[in-house]
């Protein structure tokens, strides 16, 4: 398939990687799998920005 390269403001070009791990299934919310990732993600996030405390990830836009 031919790719062609947007010259405009917007929307931006979303490389082959991102276009194929959107692809993958979702991992829901919830259960061991969603848990674990988590923990894991809070738990670097912490040690990056020298927390101390108990680091939350909060969704926005």
């Amino acid at each position: 398939m031919r790719e062609y390269k947007l010259m405009i403001p917007g929307p931006v070009e979303v490389s082959r990687e991102v276009r194929e791990a959107f692809n993958r299934p979702t991992v829901a919310h919830y259960g061991e799998e969603w848990a674990h990732f988590y923990l894991r993600t809070t738990e670097r996030l912490s040690s990056m920005l020298g927390c101390t405390g108990q680091t939350f990830i909060l969704p926005g836009s």
